[in-house]
């Protein structure tokens, strides 16, 4: 009982939870930006401090947003008068649990797929897609359409066709080795020169497929990290991959600009 209470009645500053829950500080600003987790405020500097309650409802909006929920959503079942954590928590085990039969059946195919490669597995052209969502893919294609508009990626599009599926290939490959270069970068810090010249290169990559300024790439760098999708991307590479890439681009921007 001591314990609980000890634990009820410790509070965090924004650093403090956005380190401990893996998101960003902006990300926890925005949402008490848009009434979505508001902390309390304290002395005269109106200093923010999040308590075990915030905690709980921090960890219901990341699992909303695993399973794909929109800000507004959350914020709307929130506002249900018959909102209760217990049965939404069994809910989430639920459609997570779904998830975990998907994601299996996509390991499955992967190794398969290994297997195949290596010659030590006969594989069906049908069996190469065995776990996809088409939903997923227009999903999405709809995130890029909504936030850019249909340019940049019916240009995007147009060059990645104009490609040979070898050049395809290549590029694919070569685009998993830099991400793997960024991620070995990780222990020199997010501001290292290094680091910033790995920022300068993955920057010039993307004008291949349409033009990226500097502001549109800050903004994908916080995409990255806070859109959950985007994220487990960049997270199945290396845990606190996207937080580091989120950084490392807008500190690059920020030099940038400064010339």
């Amino acid at each position: 009982m001591i314990r609980i209470m000890e634990t009820v009645q410790k509070s965090y500053s924004v650093k403090e939870l956005a380190e401990m829950a893996g998101i960003s500080p902006r990300t926890l600003h925005y949402y008490d930006q848009i009434g979505l987790l508001t902390p309390e405020r304290q002395n005269e500097n109106r200093y923010r401090v999040y308590r075990h309650a915030h905690l709980l409802k921090l960890q219901q909006i990341l699992f909303f947003r695993e399973l794909d929920f929109s800000l507004e959503q959350i914020r709307e079942i929130f506002t249900q008068p018959e909102f209760d954590m217990r049965s939404a928590l069994l809910v989430h085990r639920t459609n997570l649990q779904k998830q975990r039969v998907r994601i299996d059946q996509l390991i499955a195919t992967i190794d398969k797929t290994i297997q195949f490669i290596g010659g030590d597995q006969n594989m069906s052209d049908q069996e190469l897609y065995a776990g996809f969502s088409e939903e997923k893919q227009k999903e999405y294609e709809k995130i890029v359409r909504d936030k850019y508009g249909d340019e940049p990626l019916d240009t995007s599009m147009k060059r990645w066709n104009s490609l040979t599926k070898e050049q395809q290939k290549e590029m694919i490959k070569n685009g998993d080795l830099f991400h793997h270069k960024i991620a070995d970068s990780m222990s020199l810090g997010y501001d290292s020169p290094q680091v910033m010249e790995l920022m300068h290169q993955y920057w010039r990559n993307m004008q291949f497929f349409y033009e990226v300024s500097l502001e549109h790439y800050e903004v994908l760098g916080h995409m990255y990290n806070d859109d959950p999708r985007f994220r487990a991307t960049y997270e199945t590479v290396a845990p606190g991959l996207a937080a580091f890439m989120e950084k490392a681009i807008a500190h690059f921007v920020k030099l940038e600009k400064q010339k």
